[in-house]
């Protein structure tokens, strides 16, 4: 008779305790420059950016799941401590309703910079709410901007912030900024603003361009908003209120990719 391999059981076992560690705790995340991501697809995304993995962390559940085999075999090729667990196990490590199967502890840099990156760059300034946070990295991914995020803001590898994000955090080259930062030479800063004096459509997104949202409830800061070059709001019927930040970052930037990656319309030679 084969050696029947037995899922570890124990919740308070040393390994399982420091992944769960990481999935509710900040200061122990930047500690150890390591972060608890959740799934299949963020496991894929993963190793697909060459991203660490740590420690692996899967059940019977993902042997279940289509492609689940052959993703658990990929993992196994890495350097990772794999840890076959029970599911009870990893539904006290993970933060999700119903776990995929898999989680796993991975290695992150969040380098601190002077200087936001390249434009076109998205600056969150003290955005509070992970799924927010997670949301605007996801469309700032889809749309071409790099992204950048002040001191004040949540973790962008808070577990709700990853999930939100869809695991384009590891795509969005994020960089973190130091108390006093400032925009490369050349660059514009603008920042939204529910009742700017400039449509969001009225940008020149040609120019080198530095996009600031602010937090959710205070929006960007005075400080902040007297240096912008222009303040951008999103026409809206009358009566209506301000956009979810995440929702009016995502309106401008799409505008700002259609603007800047428009084919070019051949003219037609004159008659």
């Amino acid at each position: 008779m084969g050696l029947v391999l037995r899922p570890l059981d124990d919740p308070h076992n040393k390994v399982v305790k420091a992944a769960a560690r990481l999935g509710v705790n900040r200061e122990a995340r930047e500690r150890a420059g390591q972060a608890l991501v959740e799934g299949p697809h963020a496991v894929e995304e993963a190793l697909t950016h060459s991203i660490s993995l740590r420690t692996v962390l899967y059940s019977a559940r993902l042997l279940d799941r289509p492609g689940g085999r052959e993703l658990l075999d990929r993992t196994t090729w890495t350097r990772a401590r794999m840890l076959y667990v029970t599911d009870s196990v990893l539904d006290a490590v993970t933060q999700v309703e119903a776990h995929q199967g898999i989680a796993a502890v991975v290695a992150y840099d969040l380098p601190f910079a002077a200087v936001v990156p390249a434009a076109p760059v998205l600056v969150l300034e003290a955005v509070q709410d992970p799924a927010n946070l997670g949301a605007l990295v996801r469309s700032a991914v889809a749309f071409g901007f790099r992204v950048a995020v002040t001191r004040g803001s949540v973790d962008p590898f808070n577990p709700k912030a990853f999930r939100a994000s869809a695991a384009a955090m590891f795509r969005a080259g994020l960089v973190r900024l130091d108390y006093a930062w400032s925009v490369p030479a050349g660059t514009s800063l603008v920042v939204t603003d529910a009742h700017g004096e400039m449509a969001y459509t009225d940008w020149d997104w040609s120019r080198p361009t530095a996009l600031v949202v602010g937090n959710e409830g205070a929006g960007v800061s005075l400080d902040l908003a007297r240096q912008a070059d222009a303040h951008l709001r999103i026409p809206m019927m009358p009566g209506t209120e301000s956009l979810n930040v995440a929702a009016a970052g995502a309106i401008i930037m799409a505008d700002a990719f259609h603007r800047l990656n428009a084919p070019k319309v051949p003219r037609r030679p004159a008659e």
